[in-house]
């Protein structure tokens, strides 16, 4: 047993004289420099030089990315100064534009509406004349002081028919329509540009339109009854023609319209009333002889 013991004091003698060393060297040890060592001031070195070189890389990369977005940004540049100067100049139009309206809405309310019924009537004038390119002018004149002026854009549609411009016409009268749905004229005047335009069965819906909206105009049944007559529809035609004959009893032209359309759809009861109407309002009517043949072949 005494000698297991051997070697744990053995050991235990090592530990203290180690101890007893560092005791004596600590004091040394502490006042040693570690920053002068040559391996501290070596790795030191490593570090600044490192260092440097991520700045010169930050510096370089931050040049490389300013060249490259240089381009973008002068873009940018370019399009805020386009933008600034569009907004300048959309600035100066909105103001001018408003300056004008003012303007107009001034001299709308400067004229009267007793002037304003004098530039229509010079319009007026100059068409009866012949005076087209006068006359659209004074209605032109009219419709910028009073956009609804429908005896302006009446006038104005028929210099169009009359120089036949036809488009421009019905585009006219149609608009005149949506100013004032119920004027008869101007349907009146739709209905003369299909007839012109080679439209029957428009023409007559436009007629049509008339008498609903007015049924004492006689000239209307008459040209339902002339159109009837041309589309094969004498029946029809016979008795547009006899309201006709109703408004204007002593109208030879509707006689005469009355008397064809009774023939021509058989009715020779009607045609020799006709017949004897007309006798007695126009008794030198060339018309009168050839009746009376075309009558006496007709079928009782």
């Amino acid at each position: 047993m005494t000698y297991s013991l051997v070697p744990f004091a053995l050991i235990i003698i090592a530990l203290a004289i180690i101890i007893t060393i560092v005791a004596r060297r600590l004091p040394q040890l502490s006042l040693l420099d570690v920053e002068s060592l040559p391996e501290v001031k070596e790795e030191k070195k490593k570090d600044e030089i490192i260092r440097k070189k991520a700045i010169s890389k930050i510096a370089e990369t931050k040049e490389k990315r300013k060249k490259t977005l240089a381009p973008f940004f002068e873009r940018i540049r370019i399009w805020r100064d386009n933008f600034m100067n569009y907004l300048t100049r959309l600035e100066k139009t909105i103001v001018s534009e408003s300056k004008n309206k003012k303007a107009t809405k001034q001299a709308k309310m400067d004229v009267s509406q007793e002037e304003m019924r004098a530039i229509v009537r010079g319009g007026d004038y100059h068409l009866e004349r012949g005076e087209l390119e006068a006359a659209e002018q004074k209605y032109i004149e009219a419709i910028k002081l009073d956009a609804k002026n429908v005896d302006a854009y009446y006038g104005l549609g028929n210099v169009y028919l009359r120089t036949d411009h036809l488009t421009e016409a019905e585009e006219t009268f149609k608009f005149l329509l949506k100013l004032q749905p119920n004027n008869c004229m101007a349907v009146d005047k739709l209905a003369e540009l299909a007839e012109k335009k080679g439209d029957t069965q428009k023409a007559i819906d436009y007629y049509s339109k008339c008498v609903l909206m007015d049924d004492a105009k006689a000239s209307r049944y008459a040209k339902i009854a002339e159109l009837m007559l041309t589309s094969g529809a004498p029946d029809t035609a016979c008795e547009a023609a006899r309201q006709a004959v109703d408004i204007e009893p002593q109208n030879p032209k509707y006689l005469d319209l009355f008397i064809e359309s009774s023939i021509i759809s058989g009715n020779k009861k009607l045609a020799e009333d006709g017949f004897q109407r007309l006798r007695m309002v126009n008794p030198e009517n060339q018309k009168l002889s050839s009746f009376v043949d075309r009558i006496e072949k007709m079928p009782d």
